[in-house]
């Protein structure tokens, strides 16, 4: 069985495309004008699903 899964995470890298999602973190700062902490979202970085997915199945190859 991890035979099959080895196989499909190389399949997931080789097809996979540019999908990306944003990881965004979003710590309040503290406005001094308004004295309010509104959210200050800023791009962590962009995940790219394909080694994403491949990565998930790696733990079940076999050593």
């Amino acid at each position: 069985m991890g035979l099959v899964h080895l196989v499909q995470g190389v399949f997931m890298i080789l097809v996979s495309n540019d999908t990306t999602c944003p990881i965004i973190t979003n710590d309040p700062s503290f406005d001094l004008e308004t004295s309010s902490l509104p959210p200050n979202p800023q791009l962590l970085f962009d995940l790219r699903f394909g080694p994403a997915v491949a990565a998930f199945l790696s733990p079940s190859t076999p050593p």
